[in-house]
Formats: C-alpha cells, sequence, structure tokens
C-alpha cells in the first residue's frame, strides 16, 4: 500500500523529489517491491508542508474509517450505522491525535504480535476480505 501511494504522489507531482523516485525504483531482482504505509504516508506529508498534528489526524480517522468500512461490508452494518460509529468516534480519534504527538519517542511502539497471530490463520479464515 506504501508503494502504491508512492507511486500515486509521483504521478501526481511531476517535480517528485528524487529520494521518493529512489525508494520506489527496484534496484535488483532480490530486493522487495515493498514500503510501509506508514512510511510513505510519512514521507509525502514531509514533502509537502502538512503540520504533523493535521498529518496525524488524517492518519487516524484514515485507518478508523478503513475498519469502519470493513465492518460495514462484513457484519453487514448499514452505511448510515457505519457513519454514527465514525461521528461518535471523532471526539476519540481527536483526542488520540493529541496524546499522540506529546509522546516522546521511546514511548512511541507497536504491537505487531497480534497482527502475526492473525496473519497465522490467514489461510483457513471463512473470509480473506481485507486481510490481504
Amino acid at each position: 500500500m506504501g508503494r502504491t501511494l508512492i507511486r500515486l504522489f509521483m504521478n501526481m507531482q511531476s517535480d517528485s523529489p528524487r529520494k521518493l523516485i529512489n525508494f520506489i525504483q527496484k534496484k535488483s531482482d532480490t530486493e522487495t517491491d515493498f514500503c510501509n504505509l506508514a512510511i510513505a504516508y510519512g514521507m509525502i506529508s514531509a514533502h509537502w508542508p502538512i503540520e504533523i498534528e493535521v498529518a496525524i489526524l488524517g492518519a487516524l480517522h484514515s485507518w478508523a474509517n478503513n475498519l469502519v468500512n470493513a465492518a460495514v461490508k462484513l457484519i453487514p452494518l448499514a452505511q448510515t450505522v457505519g457513519q454514527k460509529l465514525l461521528l461518535e468516534l471523532q471526539i476519540q480519534i481527536i483526542l488520540s491525535s493529541k496524546e499522540v504527538i506529546q509522546l516522546k519517542d521511546d514511548k512511541l511502539s507497536s504491537c505487531s504480535w497480534g497482527l502475526s497471530l492473525a496473519s497465522m490463520a490467514h489461510e483457513v479464515q471463512y473470509t480473506r476480505l481485507f486481510r490481504s
């Protein structure tokens, strides 16, 4: 997803910085084609003078929107209910973004073991929608 975001950015902006161009160009057949979405989002946010508070708020809202959209399709949850959920989450998203911006680097972390456990079950899940 990160690589796709960088390609989109480069297609939209003809004067893309060299480091972004180098980032998406494969240097050999042995190198991976992978780019983390958060890294791509951060690089593009830094290139465009997007305030860090706005970038963090946008990333959190986008993540919540993706989760609610998945719920709308999988549960199924009505579109209106999904929109109401996002509206109710808005205050928490804003508070979370303010909390994240004040954290020191050594307090920033992620919990990827949960993702690893979920990924192990990928092949045997009843649905693989949004898991690939």
